[in-house]
């Protein structure tokens, strides 16, 4: 840390986090209504809460549920037609009300926000320097050289390497985890008493997830600022905050101290959100799942908002439950949650005792999908679970671009010599870092792109060198699921029209029963074809995408980050649903991700990219019990798990620097500028991916088979 947070902005010290807990933040019966055509929408609805210097509150919650609404509650960024009812208080003062200018004076300067998408935050059009540099000369009557100073200090203790060069540079010149960097810089540039981060994290690797929640637990401490942490990932929640407000259909449902909260949740919603996150540790059977989907936010009735998804629902909860003290300094508004369900406090307890998320059984997938008479792969001609489908050998694909001289060229080794199998019945899930070339391996083993070089074989025909009308008939047997389920369908369609295209475009007969049966098979309404896709929601648009992919009954599947963009609850339905498919029908599946939790409840195999090569592969049982390259390690230690104590004892390895540019990788090992082992002969040898056990490959000269010796947060340059 530098001296830019080293104290306030009058020079006295910073307020400790362990100092007396002084009244911050006062929340009061807080209230946001916004009329819409479709009606008044509640997003905010009676929301009290309390945050004293130096404590992190983290809100966590389905999309919807009222989060963001909060957060733009508190800095006064409302839409203009919000109707705002209660009390917002900083530091004694009302907030509600005060004109645009009172509100400029205090945003920025005693309340500051971290957005969630840093590329929309930051101005295209000015440097990144000099966009922290205005927030300083917006508080404090400096000159511009000194703001353009503040703003370099602020950089650098950002963690930015070269911080004088990177505040000359351009949002669209930096990576998300360095945009995500100069946000943060902008927030704290005037030391604000409150911080609010509203998803900072969500589009980041974990590695960058793991470092960006490093410098906030850094501006904490050297600050003493109060933080609202807004989140879906209770991993990240865990290991963060001191209370957690959990937040359903614009209430809050259950807060209190994050140890007690996640130990023994007594509103069946968080107790629902907790048990259908994946393991790291080991692989279930099956998620659990919230079924259905939350509510829209306008015409709630007088009863619990919960009780149409609840296991636990009864007659009482037609009336609406009041937050009860269900232990010390622990809230919940359940009829259950402190009694036998008549909400006079007498009952059995805790309602989680009572919750079977777990138990349900998995529903029954509609073999009609897979019709063995329409599937020319189906019989005794079929692939037997286990036999090779798809095949990549030696597979590469290398751009030419403008070089940095003039009239140079420069090759960018997107993907440098890959080789795998895809079996059938199995799943081989490539996980690593953004930029490192699974996207562009994916299209390539689709034939979206020509390869530079090697080969691809499906079912045992050789693809790379197929024309385009060859290509077309082959493509029903490998089909893709994209990452985003809200661009990947088309919103002039119908949802019928959506997943009827390839059946019209291969020429499959009786298309409308085969609709049918398609959205019978994935979960969703048979009568839903008639609908657009502006009529679903995120989970239901991935079902819908699922349906359309699974449509000409193809043996593989390539899934590129299918759950990245869904809640926590409803990513567990689709990720059962994938492996229901997977097991009724043999379906190969390549499964691109970032999350390793995900990876390890969907993966037999898994394969470790980076910097275009495989650095690691082998059974997932195997790599998660014992990663032997340092790359995989580091990414296993980033991932946040929701068990506060456990997630706050434990050691990270904090990779630093960038990912080095494929268009100039460094010589031997691509790993060893950001590996703590790296030594000679990494940098003048590149290691083989050679076997250290059965099925198990690792490209790096000094395997392991544990964490390693070295300080697991030390600051690794690239």
């Amino acid at each position: 840390m530098t001296a830019a947070w080293q104290a306030g902005a009058d020079g006295a010290p910073p307020v400790p986090p362990s100092a007396p807990p002084g009244s911050l933040l006062e929340v009061t019966d807080l209230a946001v209504t916004i009329p819409t055509e479709g009606g008044k929408v509640e997003a905010v609805r009676g929301v009290s809460l309390s945050l004293a210097a130096g404590q992190t509150l983290g809100v966590v919650g389905e999309s919807g549920s009222g989060k963001t609404m909060l957060a733009l509650s508190v800095l006064g960024l409302l839409p203009g037609a919000a109707q705002v009812t209660g009390s917002v208080r900083l530091s004694g003062t009302e907030l509600l009300g005060g004109s645009e200018a009172q509100w400029q004076r205090i945003r920025g300067a005693k309340v500051a926000m971290v957005f969630q998408d840093p590329m929309t935050a930051l101005n295209p059009m000015y440097s990144v320097g000099w966009q922290v540099a205005e927030c300083v000369l917006l508080h404090r009557k400096v000159s511009r050289q000194a703001a353009w100073d503040r703003a370099v200090s602020l950089l650098d203790a950002a963690g930015l390497p070269g911080p004088d060069r990177i505040a000359k540079r351009y949002p669209h010149e930096l990576s998300g985890g360095m945009r995500q960097r100069v946000v943060i810089a902008m927030a704290i540039a005037n030391e604000p008493d409150l911080l609010i981060a509203d998803e900072p994290t969500t589009a980041l690797d974990v590695t960058v997830q793991a470092q960006i929640l490093d410098m906030l637990a850094g501006v904490r401490r050297q600050t003493g600022a109060a933080m609202i942490l807004i989140s879906h990932d209770l991993g990240v929640v865990a290991g963060v905050a001191d209370r957690v407000m959990v937040m359903y259909a614009g209430k809050a449902v259950e807060s209190g101290p994050v140890d007690e909260v996640f130990a023994a949740p007594r509103m069946p919603y968080t107790a629902g959100l907790l048990a259908s996150l994946p393991s790291l540790t080991e692989r279930r059977d099956r998620l659990a799942a919230i079924g259905g989907t939350p509510p829209a936010g306008t015409g709630y009735g007088a009863g619990c908002a919960f009780a149409p998804r609840c296991p636990a629902a009864a007659d009482v909860c037609g009336t609406q439950p009041a937050l009860v003290e269900a232990g010390p300094g622990h809230l919940a508004a359940c009829h259950f949650a402190a009694g036998s369900g008549t909400g006079n406090g007498t009952g059995p307890g805790p309602v989680a005792a009572m919750l079977t998320w777990g138990e349900r059984p998995a529903p029954a997938v509609n073999a009609a999908a897979y019709p063995a008479s329409a599937n020319p792969q189906a019989g005794p001609e079929a692939a037997a679970d286990g036999d090779v489908v798809l095949s990549a050998r030696g597979l590469a694909r290398h751009y030419r671009v403008r070089g940095a001289r003039f009239r140079s060229v420069a090759v960018v080794q997107a993907v440098d010599g890959v080789d795998l199998d895809l079996r059938a019945g199995r799943c081989l899930a490539l996980v690593g870092e953004s930029g490192c070339g699974k996207s562009t391996l994916a299209r390539l083993l689709l034939r979206l792109e020509e390869p530079s070089a090697g080969t691809i074989t499906l079912n045992g025909r050789e693809l790379t060198g197929l024309p385009e009308a060859q290509l077309r008939g082959v493509r029903r047997d490998i089909q893709m699921v994209f990452q985003d389920p809200y661009s990947a369908l088309n919103p002039r369609l119908s949802v019928g029209e959506i997943i009827g295209e390839p059946l019209t475009v291969h020429k499959v007969s009786d298309r409308a029963q085969r609709i049918r049966e398609l959205l019978t098979s994935v979960g969703l309404d048979p009568a839903a074809g008639v609908r657009f896709p502006g009529e679903f929601s995120g989970g239901q648009r991935q079902r819908i995408g699922i349906a359309r992919a699974i449509a000409l009954e193809p043996r593989t599947l390539v899934l590129d980050e299918p759950v990245s963009a869904l809640d926590v609850s409803i990513q567990a339905s689709v990720l059962n649903l994938l492996r229901d498919l997977q097991r009724d029908h043999g379906l190969a599946y390549l499964f691109i991700a970032h999350d390793l939790a995900v990876v390890r409840q969907v993966a037999d195999e898994v394969a470790v990219m980076y910097l275009g090569r495989i650095v690691e592969q082998g059974p997932a049982s195997v790599i998660y019990a014992r990663p032997g390259h340092p790359y995989t390690t580091a990414l296993m230690s980033a991932v946040p798990i929701p068990d506060p104590p456990a997630e706050r004892a434990r050691q990270r390895i904090l990779l630093r620097g960038e990912v080095p540019s494929p268009a100039d990788p460094p010589s031997g090992c691509r790993f060893r500028t950001r590996c703590w082992k790296a030594d000679d002969r990494c940098a003048a040898e590149p290691p083989p991916l050679r076997m250290v056990a059965d099925g198990h490959r690792v490209a790096c000269h000094y395997p392991e088979n544990a964490l390693p010796i070295a300080p697991p947060a030390q600051e690794v340059r690239a």
